[in-house]
């Protein structure tokens, strides 16, 4: 007889996507799919999608149960590895395939899920983040940058800074003069106007600002220096629309200005965890109406920000939503692919997705993710506060 891992790869799984909640491949890329029981009552589907079911219900008859899943061993693991209560029964279990060996414990108590008290402060106690230091502050980087006008590079860089002005969270890459083509720059007298976007730089009043000039086309107001000690041979350049085209660490593009409006440097000490989660999420608008629900959630936490569930597509009910035409980028994730608002309660978006994130957050590719304060979210049956600077 084949082994079990090959009766279920051939089988077609794909006639039962439309009548279950969820079927996904694992992030180790094992062709194992996860299947809920089906939804829909059984004399409502078809009888080809039911004949597929009742195969693969025998084929689990077979496997041994642990903690509600049918547990597929893996190659290097007998199917006596995993064992199970004599008093389980597979019937209540049918249709749910899963590849994990072990089952992860949890608090046998009464689950708390209240946010404890704020942290009183004091003088040998403060929060570890600090988004609003009063000086100049800086972090050398050897990552290879270079701005592309046209088809020049007009910085090459593999040694320069990070810096970050008084108060503001976001860093810019600053150049040493001899990383920069400055024979395409020209000082200006005057200042250049105050910036419209809400992350533009810099706020600093003291600057020397410069055009460039590359053959017939000048960019004006495209680069400044800091008037401030330490940083006189440094120059830092615009990542908006209209000023400096592309932007590449290494040979990555990380700003395009034909495709989004403006960007900035990824921060070094910001971090981001993508993390599976079971926990049953439920997302509803400010009307009541069910948006998604999923026990498929991905967590995804970042530095100061507050957490954010990307639920699979499958799981959200698409129906009580409505496209929203807007695209945004993230430093740390990319361009978004799509952007929707509650059809019930009006055009304002509420949630997003990414079709093709940056490759360390690749695992939130094609989930939806909701904007916690636009919404109601429930995770276990509990209200989700989620206030970084409360408890996180």
């Amino acid at each position: 007889m084949p082994p079990l891992r090959t009766i279920l790869e051939a089988r077609n799984l794909d006639v039962l996507r439309p009548y279950c909640r969820k079927a996904f491949l694992d992030d180790k890329g094992r062709k194992a799919l996860v299947v809920d029981r089906l939804l829909a009552n059984p004399l409502a589907v078809p009888a080809a999608v039911r004949q597929e079911a009742d195969d693969i219900d025998a084929i689990l008859a077979s496997l041994p149960i642990r903690e509600g899943r049918a547990l597929l061993p893996t190659p290097d693991q007998s199917p006596s590895a995993c064992t199970v209560p004599a008093s389980t029964s597979n019937a209540s279990y049918a249709m749910t395939i899963d590849i994990t060996t072990s089952a992860i414990p949890s608090f046998a108590g009464e689950i708390d899920t209240k946010i404890p008290a704020p942290i009183t402060e004091s003088g040998i106690l403060k929060p570890r983040i600090e988004t609003a230091n009063p000086a100049f502050t800086f972090q050398p980087t050897s990552r290879r940058v270079r701005g592309v006008v046209g088809d020049t590079a007009v910085v090459d860089s593999r040694h320069h800074l990070l810096v970050w002005e008084p108060h503001n969270k976001l860093p810019d890459y600053s150049f040493p003069s001899a990383h920069v083509r400055t024979e395409l720059l020209t000082p200006r007298a005057d200042a250049a106007p105050p910036t419209t976007h809400p992350f533009g730089r810099p706020r600093w009043p003291e600057v020397q600002w410069f055009d460039l000039t590359l053959g017939d086309r000048k960019i004006e107001h495209a680069a400044w220096k800091w008037n401030v000690p330490g940083l006189e041979d440094y120059i830092t350049f615009h990542w908006l629309k209209g000023k400096v085209d592309k932007w590449f660490e290494e040979d990555e593009l990380v700003f395009d200005a034909a495709t989004l409006p403006f960007n900035h440097p990824r921060d070094p000490f910001a971090r981001i965890d993508v993390i599976p989660s079971s926990r049953h999420v439920k997302v509803l608008d400010t009307a009541g109406n069910l948006l998604a629900d999923s026990t498929n959630g991905l967590f995804l936490y970042e530095t100061t920000l507050p957490p954010r569930i990307y639920l699979p597509k499958a799981d959200v009910k698409f129906e009580n939503l409505a496209d929203v035409e807007l695209t945004t980028t993230c430093p740390y994730k990319g361009p978004t692919g799509g952007y929707w608002s509650a059809k019930a309660v009006s055009a304002k978006p509420i949630a997003w997705s990414y079709t093709e994130p940056s490759l360390n957050v690749s695992k939130i590719k094609d989930h939806v993710a909701f904007f916690n304060e636009h919404v109601k979210i429930f995770v276990d049956g509990v209200e989700y506060v989620d206030s970084p600077k409360v408890w996180a």
